[in-house]
């Protein structure tokens, strides 16, 4: 069965599990795991492992955001790659 738009939390993070190779997809300032959901399907077509990560407080409120600094930014990249680097041997 195929997955649709409209089946897919577009907040949320995602992880397709393929091979030992991985690949961090990081959205951009404002936005969520969603902009880049096509190119980690992409990805994941072709063998890759990808892990689409949500930066803290994105995808939230502005409340939310106005709380966290691009040092929680960081720390969430850094989640992300850790999970990966759990997962894969090699990066992309």
């Amino acid at each position: 069965m195929e997955t649709t738009v409209l089946d897919v939390d577009l907040r949320k993070e995602y992880l397709f599990e393929g091979s030992d190779e991985g690949c961090l997809v990081i959205h951009g300032f404002t936005g969520t795991p969603a902009e880049l959901r096509l190119l980690g399907e992409r990805l994941h077509s072709k063998g890759y492992t990808v892990y689409g990560v949500r930066l803290k407080g994105h995808g939230t409120n502005v409340e939310e955001m106005e709380k966290c600094t691009y040092k929680d930014w960081i720390d969430s990249a850094l989640e992300g790659y850790n999970l990966l680097r759990s997962r894969c041997k090699k990066f992309t």
